[in-house]
């Protein structure tokens, strides 16, 4: 059976400029979320991550309908040359940050992940941070993941997680925002922005 455009189910968004504007919207929503500090409300911040790593790895599945029904391949992405969905899938895998992103969509989307699908060393985690004994602070709600240092992400091997240093739980906003500024330069760089 042949693909079918299925831009009609889609409450008007049309392409990967629509998905990447509700994937910022999702962001600000994690971030409003996260300044509540209960848990009962602040769970919504986790609902709102998890929405936008889906939306952050679909915008994949977007772009490769794009170029299929324009039939724009080859096209070039982080130095690359793509020629088909499947390689733009593979070349978006090495960059650490969509990186983490596929394996919180994928989790999300499965709960269980087969062998070769799975990378030790991501854990994304729903925690409150208390204040320091002695500061009369609120405690603040952490949705976060182990990654690598975000400011060496370039050192290390997407395909060989393994072998990074973690600094345990970080905030899930810079990956976030790490994730969006990809999407960015690559929609900019494909004509799209």
């Amino acid at each position: 059976m042949a693909d079918m455009d299925a831009r009609d189910r889609t409450f008007g968004m049309d392409g990967p400029n629509d998905l990447l504007n509700k994937l910022r919207w999702e962001y600000q929503n994690v971030a409003r979320m996260l300044s509540i500090h209960s848990r009962d409300e602040s769970i919504g911040s986790a609902y709102f991550a998890l929405n936008a790593a889906t939306t952050c790895w679909h915008l994949c599945d977007w772009v490769i309908a794009d170029l299929d029904e324009k039939s724009s391949w080859p096209i070039k992405v982080a130095g690359a040359v793509i020629t088909n969905g499947a390689s733009f899938i593979d070349t978006v895998k090495t960059d650490p940050a969509m990186r983490a992103i596929y394996q919180i969509n994928n989790a999300w989307k499965h709960r269980s992940l087969r062998k070769g699908t799975y990378v030790s060393g991501y854990r994304a985690d729903n925690w409150l941070a208390l204040p320091p004994d002695g500061m009369d602070a609120p405690a603040m709600r952490f949705l976060g993941i182990n990654v690598p240092d975000i400011e060496n992400f370039e050192e290390f091997s997407p395909n060989d997680m393994s072998s990074c240093q973690y600094i345990g739980p970080i905030d899930i906003r810079p990956l976030l925002l790490r994730a969006i500024e990809w999407w960015e330069t690559t929609l900019a760089d494909l004509g799209y922005l």
